[in-house]
């Protein structure tokens, strides 16, 4: 079907006109990527052992491989060396992320990698994505479409929910001979391992190559063959931090703590798991030194503009948008409580490149007394909570060179006593109930309502034009203008899920228009997004 679809959409494009062909996969280019960086210290070294075990390894097509390796030794660099024993002239390669955000900075590393702007070299694909073609006319939407580039960068959302689903994906046959890379791969709610295992063990026999690539390999697809021959020596050697864990507090012993322990005037990383947290601890620390703040309320320009000179500020308020993909570091973490991945993965926001001897990371598990629940279960429910609590609560302090047996302990609960297939979809796909694998959705929908922020000049030319032709009616002519359009406001857009009716000041294609002359009113310049009545809005 993805054959006789994707020649279809060809034919009407390019007539007997062949496709453009695709640039070579030089890993050449990586190597002197890497030469240039050169080894400039002890985690550098580290580095160049763990990426030339890489390069030594020589993997088979249709098989499974993994990459288990410590936050901030280069699984980027490894990842795409191991993709380069397989790439030849038919292969692409596919690089899964679990989200958006970090997508982009993916995009833009291997952009500088292999000395190229060329979609057709590398080719970022979701729903937001803007790649610039020299014929955006007629190269634009099809060959996004069709997945034709040598690297294509995409969500877990996006591939697996195209390749579990029935819709008609024009890019499948292009698998059998595909490296499928994904990272991060720890990010995948444990509720769906069984279909994903199905569905990754189903590619492999068809011919494609899978690597898992993480710093917290989950117990899922246990039998993945591991690519560096003992993953022990890095998390022992790369031992940056230790892990404290506090007593349970509630959210007011809680702020007092923070401010208590940030007198000592260390760059401190604050990770909250509710915004309302982050809101309120924000305003508890601000006059403690330079502080910013991240969250999703924030839209997305901001965040990246933060996340870029994030070593200009002493402190950081963030809920868990820093967690995975994001290079920073600080002298400290502290952390509410989370399911032990990703606690590890706020840990390698500390110490980063061991700037220091040792890095201190504090997880303090925070109730919150007007519902009588930790504020992690609102995010990760209570079972992750609890295994987290009973696999930690033999701890007092922890150091790096541990995560690794503390993560599979973790894991191997979450095995053992959760359910893997809660949704019924691994069930579905054995018994080809094609009905019920129709509902797979890797992101629980939610009845949210999209706000576009016209904070500076450029939002407002975007949008202006968009408004133009989308009231205009000229919407359906102008499909692809539309598009890319949409994809350039896409930066200054949040979603918020609203609990009761509100009245707003202007909408357009079902979004929340915040014109510039309201901002004071709806637009906060450090935690973004407010919407009245915040006691009835849940910002997603």
């Amino acid at each position: 079907m993805s054959v006789l679809v994707s020649s279809d959409r060809e034919d009407v494009v390019f007539k007997d006109e062949p496709l453009p062909s695709l640039p070579s996969y030089e890993k050449e280019k990586i190597l002197s990527y890497r030469e240039n960086l050169g080894r400039k210290n002890q985690i550098d070294s580290l580095r160049w052992r763990f990426q030339d075990e890489i390069l030594n390894f020589k993997p088979e097509r249709g098989r499974i491989y993994s990459i288990t390796a410590p936050t901030g030794i280069g699984k980027t660099l490894a990842n795409l060396l191991f993709a380069g024993h397989l790439a030849d002239e038919d292969t692409i390669i596919i690089y899964a992320l679990p989200f958006i955000n970090i997508i982009e900075q993916t995009v833009d590393k291997i952009k500088e990698i292999f000395e190229t702007e060329d979609p057709f070299f590398v080719l970022p694909f979701h729903h937001l994505a803007n790649p610039v073609y020299e014929e955006a006319d007629k190269y634009e939407d099809l060959l996004m479409n069709l997945w034709h580039s040598r690297v294509i960068v995409t969500t877990f959302v996006s591939l697996l929910e195209s390749l579990i689903t029935f819709r008609k994906i024009p890019f499948f046959y292009k698998f059998p001979k595909a490296v499928l890379i994904l990272d991060e791969v720890q990010a995948i709610p444990h509720e769906y391992w069984t279909p994903v295992e199905k569905t990754v063990e189903f590619l492999s026999k068809m011919g494609t190559t899978v690597l898992l690539s993480t710093a917290t390999k989950p117990a899922l697809l246990k039998e993945a063959q591991e690519v560096v021959s003992n993953k022990n020596v890095y998390f022992t050697a790369l031992n940056r931090t230790v892990l404290k864990v506090e007593k349970e507090m509630s959210f007011e012993e809680y702020k007092e703590f923070v401010i208590e322990t940030l007198k000592d005037g260390k760059r401190t990383l604050i990770i909250t798991n509710t915004i309302r947290e982050a809101e309120e601890i924000y305003d508890a620390v601000e006059s403690m030194g330079k502080t910013c703040f991240l969250s999703s309320r924030v839209i997305p320009k901001h965040r990246l503009e933060i996340v870029s000179k994030i070593n200009e500020y002493d402190l950081c308020v963030s809920t868990q948008v820093v967690e995975a993909g994001v290079d920073i570091s600080f002298e400290r973490v502290i952390r509410d409580i989370a399911p032990v991945d990703s606690i590890v993965q706020a840990a390698g926001r500390c110490n980063r490149h061991f700037e220091l001897e040792k890095g201190e990371v504090i997880v303090v598990p925070v109730k919150d007394e007007r519902k009588n629940t930790l504020f992690s279960s609102y995010v990760y429910g209570s079972f992750l909570t609890e295994t987290s609590m009973n696999v930690l609560k033999n701890y007092k302090v922890l150091e790096e060179s541990e995560f690794f047996t503390l993560v599979e302990d973790f894991f191997d609960y979450v095995k053992m006593y959760g359910n893997p297939d809660k949704k019924g979809i691994g069930k579905a796909l054995e018994n080809l109930n094609f009905k019920k694998i129709g509902e797979f959705s890797l992101i629980e929908p939610e009845p949210t309502v999209p706000f576009i922020v016209l904070i500076d000049e450029e939002a407002q030319r975007v949008f202006e034009e968009f408004a133009e032709i989308f009231d205009g009616k000229k919407s359906r002519e102008n499909f692809s203008l539309v598009k890319r359009l949409f994809r350039e406001l896409s930066p200054y857009i949040v979603s918020a899920r609203i609990k009761k009716d509100l009245s707003f000041p202007h909408t357009i294609a079902g979004m929340v228009v915040i014109y510039r002359n309201v901002l004071d009113k709806w637009y906060h310049p450090v935690k973004g997004l407010r919407v009245e009545g915040s006691d009835e809005v849940i910002i997603i």
